[in-house]
């Protein structure tokens, strides 16, 4: 490895040619921020065929789905929650009663709930 390292010694960068372009890379970064709004409730939604306006799902299993949280299908079907008014009301406690503990999964069903409200 150090043969390589003196071999090539006269086409590496300086020190000083890194530096420049290391302070140009801030500028390059602000111009890639988003433009746009982006509303993470908006797109975990599906199109449905129930003919809701505030709830676009047939059933909780569709929804749960939808927002790739299949794997609770049954904990909601056996906690009696099989129609989506049921779980209009459900919080951050109820989830964490039912067994659903990681906080970034309650994040994803509650932000979907708060939409079908709004």
């Amino acid at each position: 490895m150090k043969s390589c390292w003196n071999q090539q010694r006269t086409e590496r960068p300086t020190f000083t040619e890194i530096w420049t372009q290391l302070q140009i890379i801030p500028a390059i970064r602000s111009s890639l921020e988003p433009t746009t709004d982006f509303n993470n409730r908006e797109t975990l939604r599906l199109p449905s065929s129930s003919g809701s306006d505030g709830i676009p799902y047939r059933n909780v299993a569709e929804w749960l789905e939808a927002l790739r949280m299949g794997r609770y299908i049954t904990t909601f079907t056996s906690s009696g929650l099989d129609t989506m008014e049921s779980i209009l009301e459900l919080g951050a406690e109820d989830l964490r009663a039912m067994g659903i503990t990681p906080p970034g999964h309650q994040k994803r069903i509650l932000c979907s709930i708060q939409g079908f409200q709004e």
